[in-house]
């Protein structure tokens, strides 16, 4: 119980660390509450419509990335089983819309934009994403088939 209450720390003390430095400061929401869940049972218990948008974008993203990875103490699931995690815990532990988007952005499939407000860092976000893809060889907003795991790095 000690340890995981220590381990449950770690958004807050990266965030901390990490808002003193000009390069990381506007990413201290998405990492303080990236532990947080659509349902509020997070680590902060912190209401679903409260939780950041960037933050919830990297709870996917986290999850997948833990979900598609070795561990000491287990093999990593496949890309299409983390999938349908994802998606089977969308609305209880991811932002529904959020996790829809995701699961159809990996699959290759084109995805609707969503409905959020932008305050210019959502925009800076996309344009980056949007330029990562092309520099890998897609053009965002066209069909394209299925991606393949090792080109998700």
């Amino acid at each position: 119980n000690e340890e995981w209450e220590i381990m449950r720390r770690h958004p807050a003390v990266a965030a901390e660390l990490l808002s003193g430095l000009s390069l990381t400061r506007d990413l201290t929401p998405a990492i303080r509450y990236h532990h947080e869940r659509a349902d509020g049972s997070g680590y902060y218990l912190v209401p679903g419509d409260e939780i950041p948008l960037e933050a919830s974008i990297v709870a996917i993203v986290d999850a997948f990335d833990a979900m598609t990875s070795n561990r000491p103490y287990r093999q990593a699931m496949s890309f299409d089983d983390a999938l349908g995690r994802i998606h089977a815990d969308a609305g209880r532990h991811f932002d529904p819309d959020l996790a829809r988007a995701f699961v159809e952005m990996m699959q290759g499939r084109r995805v609707e934009p969503l409905q959020v407000k932008d305050d210019g860092w959502r925009a800076a976000i996309a344009q980056q994403l949007r330029d990562i893809r092309r520099a890998q060889g897609h053009d965002p907003g066209h069909e394209r088939g299925p991606m393949e795991p090792n080109l998700i790095r």
